[in-house]
């Protein structure tokens, strides 16, 4: 009988000890701003291509990178 009721006593504190630790609280990312608006320039050559900006989440906020041309391989 003593055991029986050690062994419910651990059931008991496992289960407690388990739901404690799945109670995780997690920040949810904000969605990025709507995309800016550029003006693309000139090209500087046929063989570069233009990747446009976008934001990229850096330190807790959203940084935009400014669109840029690529050179084709």
């Amino acid at each position: 009988m003593k055991n029986l009721k050690k062994i419910a006593a651990y059931g008991i504190f496992l289960l407690c000890i388990t739901l404690v630790f799945s109670c995780v609280s997690q920040r949810r990312r904000p969605g990025p701003p709507a995309t800016r608006v550029e003006v693309i320039p000139a090209s500087p050559s046929s063989r570069h291509v233009w990747v446009p900006g976008n934001y990229k989440w850096k330190r807790n906020k959203y940084v935009w990178h400014e669109g840029r041309y690529h050179k084709e391989h």
